[in-house]
């Protein structure tokens, strides 16, 4: 991605994420559906993921640190 496409977005939210929404998401959208979008829908998804305690993401977790402690909680 261009440097000057970047939207602000949490450390979490890789290049790659970012185009593999755009990629899913896109398609299905009846507007256009780019990075502001992407990282919209990715960080409410995080929101929601938080408040009901399926993830909590922090500022200083690296986002491989946050997938693991998700598919932990999935094998319990």
């Amino acid at each position: 991605m261009d440097e000057q496409e970047t939207t602000d977005r949490p450390r979490w939210l890789t290049d790659e994420l970012l185009e593999h929404a755009i990629r899913v998401f896109q398609p299905k959208s009846s507007a256009p559906f780019g990075e502001p979008e992407a990282v919209d829908v990715l960080v409410s998804l995080s929101q929601l993921l938080e408040v009901t305690g399926i993830l909590k993401l922090e500022d200083d977790y690296e986002a491989d640190e946050a997938l693991h402690r998700l598919g932990e909680g999935q094998q319990s």
